[in-house]
């Protein structure tokens, strides 16, 4: 990602480009390779094969795609158990953290991104269950990954990248993984220059597409891909336009919310997570532990189900994505997940009630002096909408609700460029399906994000340490999400996750102190479910290397 020091970045974007100058000049060190306490991608112990998708070096690769060909594996034909992609990758010298998409057939089935490299170089890993996109891989497809990146005598950092994907064959122990009938993406035309994505560069931008959906459908779910830069890279910080417009800062104010239309209609909304990316805030923070989802940018998963009754007709039906509030840009695409009726040529369906109020948000904001003060926001959204589909098996009713809440508390104070935000995003997701024979299944997600970062840019102008700058932050942030299904009031499977990342960090250059760079990180990932697993992994790391590295015995 690019990053200019420039008068209309925000306080956080500022603190950014600070960093940046300062770690190439004279703290740049090496650290030890980049690592998670993520719970690995479990796999049946069932016959399987792994197909090298793409072996490609990103050098100088802005608006340059690596586009192939995808054919599907002769030695692992399926039905599969489980489907894993691995992305490995290797870096040396001086680069920026870089934004990265894949898609197959035209549907993203993963976005990541990079992290900084140190001088001697760096090799990392990420695996993703992309079980649910197995009909892409039936058939011969286009292949494209972009990784926008600059390569010249200052950014010397190659990425070195190969993506392989690993068939788990199906048995009777290991039954074929759920998965949709077709899989189908919203995105821009394959081999554009700018990708697949799409560019959102104001609150008013969308990305739009006609879709003609299968004349069967029973099912859809969205997951939209997208991720802020720019100004909309630290949004959560952002302050409202009347005061960021005179002060030069980022506006928009810090509530975000990622919408998906259906023919103009308001049809699925989820809560953005507030990603912070390997040169986020502080450099010298993320070595080597990066923070949370920032190797896995995970899509946004909307259920549209109410209106599948509505879209069987044959003819194109418009699909939307866009991010409310922003001020540009995002990079967005969105993916459809089609569930259809075998024994059905056409379904029918309509949608019985809808209600989606405008979204409630109010503002404070509480002067402390020149150019400092407390800006206050909160915000919710609701939308309630229920429909019915009839297929062969009868008439099946869902009703599926959507509550997003936010509140963020931003103390700021230009003098020293201090910024403080505590902030927690609520995101309570919930669908009932009555089924023909009347058995009512509900499944139900709450996800909160709380978040807590502090940083400044201190000066010191007289003293043995005159010229001197300081640069501190402090990040406390955590993925935080809870799913359950019941069928007729019984509960029969639950997950929780507890996934947090702790991180302070200072940058010192100028005076006779000289330059540093000290930091450490620690990751807590918890996670159970209702079968009995339970993986607590719990890393620290000190000065870029790991300290701790500790499987807890329970969740």
């Amino acid at each position: 990602m690019r990053r200019t020091l420039l008068v209309t970045l925000s306080l956080a974007v500022t603190l950014v480009a600070m960093a940046a100058a300062i770690v190439p000049a004279s703290a740049e060190t090496n650290y030890g390779n980049p690592v998670t306490a993520d719970r690995p991608v479990p796999v049946p112990d069932t016959a399987h094969c792994s197909v090298t998708v793409m072996q490609h070096t990103f050098a100088a690769s802005y608006y340059q795609p690596y586009v192939g060909t995808w054919s599907p594996p002769a030695d692992c034909p399926g039905p599969w158990s489980k489907v894993v992609l691995t992305l490995s990758g290797s870096v040396a010298g001086r680069q920026y953290d870089r934004i990265s998409g894949i898609w197959i057939g035209g549907a993203e089935v993963m976005r990541t991104s990079t992290p900084e490299p140190d001088p001697a170089g760096i090799s990392w890993q990420v695996q993703k269950d992309v079980t649910e996109y197995s009909p892409l891989f039936t058939a011969n497809q286009s292949v494209q990954v972009q990784l926008d990146n600059i390569y010249n005598s200052t950014y010397t950092g190659a990425f070195d990248e190969t993506l392989t994907l690993t068939f788990y064959e199906a048995s009777q122990a290991a039954p074929a993984g759920a998965h949709p009938d077709q899989v189908i993406g919203v995105t821009n035309p394959v081999g554009t220059n700018t990708g697949e994505w799409s560019y959102l560069n104001s609150a008013g931008d969308a990305i739009s597409s006609p879709v003609t959906f299968p004349r069967n459908l029973t099912r859809l779910d969205a997951e939209v891909y997208t991720s802020g830069h720019g100004c909309e890279e630290f949004w959560y910080g952002n302050q409202p336009d009347s005061y960021a417009g005179p002060n030069g800062l980022c506006g928009g104010g810090p509530y975000r919310e990622v919408d998906v239309y259906l023919d103009g209609r308001l049809a699925g909304e989820a809560m953005p997570f507030p990603t912070v990316f390997t040169g986020g805030w502080n450099p010298i923070l993320w070595r080597p532990i990066p923070g949370v989802r920032a190797f896995d940018l995970t899509p946004y998963e909307l259920d549209l189900t109410p209106f599948a009754g509505t879209l069987t007709d044959g003819q194109p039906h418009t699909v939307s994505v866009r991010v409310a509030n922003q001020e540009g840009f995002w990079l967005t695409d969105a993916d459809l997940l089609a569930y259809t009726d075998p024994n059905s040529t056409q379904t029918t369906g309509a949608v019985t009630s809808y209600s989606a109020p405008a979204l409630s948000e109010q503002d404070s904001y509480q002067a402390n002096g020149t150019n400092a003060g407390v800006f206050t926001t909160t915000a919710s959204h609701t939308l309630t909408v229920s429909g019915y589909v009839k297929s062969s098996a009868g008439q099946t009713t869902s009703t599926v609700t959507e509550k997003l809440g936010d509140q963020n508390v931003q103390q700021v104070n230009l003098n020293n460029f201090l910024e403080n935000i505590q902030a927690s995003a609520t995101d309570d997701a919930g669908t009932t399906t009555v089924a023909p024979d009347g058995t009512t299944s509900v499944t139900s997600l709450q996800q909160t994000f709380p978040f807590t970062g502090q940083s400044a840019y201190i000066t010191h102008k007289n003293g043995p340490n005159s010229g001197q700058f300081n640069l501190p932050a402090h990040l406390d942030f955590s993925d935080i999400d809870s799913w359950s299904t019941t069928v007729n009031g019984t509960l029969r499977s639950w997950t929780k996750l507890n996934n947090e990342v702790i991180a302070a960090a200072k940058l010192k250059e100028g005076g006779t102190a000289g330059t540093s760079a000290v930091g450490s990180t620690s990751q807590d990932y918890d996670f159970s479910d209702s079968t009995g697993v339970c993986y607590n992994h719990y890393l620290s790391a000190d000065q870029g290397y790991v300290t701790t590295d500790e499987m807890k015995p329970a969740c």
